[in-house]
């Protein structure tokens, strides 16, 4: 009998796990970053091309290898960082698995250039395609050189899942910042298309910060931090005044490693509980020093992901800590990056635990500082202040929710019918007419009218609302770069923008049917929408554009309308194609007549 089991060749393995190490060109980034900080390097330049998709290289000055670990390097589960099991519960450095340049010579092509510090030649290593083709000595800087071209070239169905050059940009810029901010101490630089975007020299944590969000001040960082013997926490929070409408400008590290947790996550954000809206975000950069054994990293192939011995506690240190942090800061607001308490590289290579005289084995993060019912006494200050658009809202309200309403249509209106209006809870709108009554969220309602006036493909352009001083935006890289792409798109839309040098636009109108405020939030919170949107309309620009810029321009709940407002509000939804559904699908009114008012409230 024929056996049916068989050994897949190295090529076809290698591939295999491509697949799950290498999704994008992001994802080479951030293998090459770890492998660069590993060596122990000082300083380390990302170059990218096309998105990724051209060229991805790192270099750095670290301690490079020798011939034959030049050659071994790209073996797959050939590795320098662990050699037994047990080693896995004691990592120290980033990489460790021994799959990541195999993944990545398996979908492209590879050269690399090394030598050590105490060698006069260096190593030359070429691969395609998990083949290797040169391997020869080479006059090189000492460190390491890899650069990594046409990424997916012989994975066409893979190569048409990335996005556009500006998207997959993004994500390696994402990358790179992870990088930065786990290891303030090493200087980094970013090209793209040859030119400069970043270039951060060593600095401690909270500089670094400000190196990289330059939009940032210094009162804005709040220092966090705490010593117990179960972990140690420091790093920064960002003041509530601060916070964005996406989470672009949060950080977890642990042992000097990026990860996502949203059960940590939820313990910083309850820390800022009543203090900023639900549809906000703050900055926070926070280190998290933890025995190597109580934690595994041995649990997703992109070692983004943490099992903790003891979630429970760690969650309630990391929000007393955060809690604490801004409860001085509602005091005396100040941050001192030359303290010694801020982070220090030398601390994630080995972990050493706090001595143990004076600790108590049930400690409690809260004993000595008001318990959770005091706490709210150091926020009653802030809490009396207003917030704007602080009660901004999407969904439809209680009272539109509680008519049920079989059919929610609505009948062509006439712009000569007569037509009551008043403004309820300063968020819905009741329309009366003839032969009805509407309850309409006032949000919604206009979210459709700008969807559908910014879909118009007549070509022609809304009015612009120019403003008397143009106004200069500095945007984060990323957003930059994606602003870009849209730029076309945005001024078609009845936005006046140009771009005025590196990382700044100069914005010198706005739509003239959207309030006038703070121009950079609302730029901010389109381009936020359509990276969200773009696994629904990966190829719809223009819808996509439409519906982003809808959502955020749209007048928000809470604010109050005159009639005039409230009225031409009413008429133009009536006018619109679709008058009962937002964008995103969410009703919009609901329409109540004799019948619908007995039921609710009797006879």
């Amino acid at each position: 009998m024929l056996s049916i089991i068989k050994l897949l060749p190295e090529h076809v393995a290698n591939q295999i796990a491509a697949g799950e190490v290498i999704q994008r060109p992001a994802s080479v980034v951030k293998e090459l970053l770890d492998n660069s900080m590993d060596a122990e390097s000082t300083f380390i330049t990302l170059s990218v091309k096309d998105g990724g998709r051209t060229l991805v290289q790192v270099s750095d000055n670290g301690a490079g290898m020798s011939e034959l670990d030049a050659r071994m390097a790209w073996e797959r589960h050939a590795t320098s960082k662990i050699s037994k099991a047990e080693d896995l519960f004691g990592l120290n450095t980033m990489g460790f698995r021994g799959e990541a340049l195999a993944s990545i010579a398996s979908v492209s092509h590879v050269e690399m250039k090394t030598r050590r510090h105490a060698d006069e030649v260096g190593s030359r290593i070429v691969v395609e395609g998990s083949e290797l083709k040169l391997h020869e000595p080479v006059s090189t800087q000492p460190g390491t050189v890899i650069s990594v071209k046409n990424i997916f070239y012989n994975v066409p169905a893979r190569r048409n899942f990335l996005k556009s050059n500006p998207v997959e940009t993004k994500y390696l810029f994402d990358e790179f910042i992870r990088a930065a901010l786990a290891r303030p101490d090493i200087g980094f630089k970013l090209i793209n298309n040859e030119q400069e975007v970043f270039n951060l020299p060593a600095a401690n944590l909270g500089q670094r910060i400000l190196d990289i969000y330059p939009d940032k001040k210094k009162d804005n960082l709040l220092e966090a931090g705490i010593v117990t013997d179960l972990i140690q926490v420091k790093g920064f929070a960002g003041s509530p005044d601060t916070a964005r409408k996406n989470r672009g400008e949060q950080f977890l590290f642990v042992n000097g490693r990026y990860f996502k947790h949203p059960f940590i996550n939820h313990a910083v954000m309850s820390a800022y509980d009543e203090l900023i809206p639900k549809d906000q975000f703050p900055l926070y950069v926070l280190h998290l020093l933890v025995n190597p054994e109580s934690i595994d990293v041995n649990v997703h192939p992109q070692k983004t992901e943490i099992k903790f011995e003891d979630e429970k506690m760690i969650y309630q240190v990391v929000r007393s800590v955060v809690k604490q942090a801004i409860g001085s800061f509602l005091r005396t607001p100040d941050a001192d990056f030359n303290t010694s308490f801020l982070f220090q590289t030398e601390d994630r290579k080995d972990y050493t635990p706090p001595p143990k005289s004076g600790s108590q084995p049930s400690f409690n993060p809260f004993a000595g500082k008001p318990q959770d019912k005091e706490w709210k006494k150091l926020f009653d200050p802030y809490l009396s202040q207003p917030f704007g658009d602080r009660f901004e809202r999407t969904e439809t309200a209680t009272i539109a929710q509680t008519l049920q309403v079989d059919n929610p249509t609505v009948p062509q209106f006439s712009q000569e019918e007569t037509l009551q209006v008043f403004q309820l809870f300063s968020s819905h709108i009741v329309a009366i007419t003839p032969a009805n009554t509407y309850i309409i969220n006032q949000q919604l309602a206009h979210e459709r009218i700008l969807y559908e006036r910014y879909m118009d493909s007549s070509g022609k352009r809304p009015p612009v609302q120019e403003k008397l001083f143009p106004r200069l935006v500095e945007m984060s890289p990323p957003d930059f770069e994606l602003l870009n792409e849209l730029l076309e798109e945005l001024n078609g839309l009845g936005f006046d923008i140009s771009v005025f040098g590196k990382n700044t636009i100069i914005i010198n109108g706005t739509p003239a049917d959207i309030r006038t405020g703070n121009e950079q939030e609302l730029l901010e919170g389109i381009l936020n929408e359509y990276k969200n949107n773009l696994s629904d309309l990966k190829d719809k620009r223009h819808e996509n554009i439409s519906r982003s810029a809808s959502k955020r321009a749209g007048i928000k709940a809470g604010v109050k309308l005159a009639q005039a407002e409230m009225e031409q509000l009413v008429r133009q939804l009536f006018a619109c194609e679709t008058k009962a559904y937002s964008p995103q699908g969410l009703p919009i009114l609901c329409r109540m007549n004799v019948e619908d008012l007995e039921r609710l409230i009797g006879k």
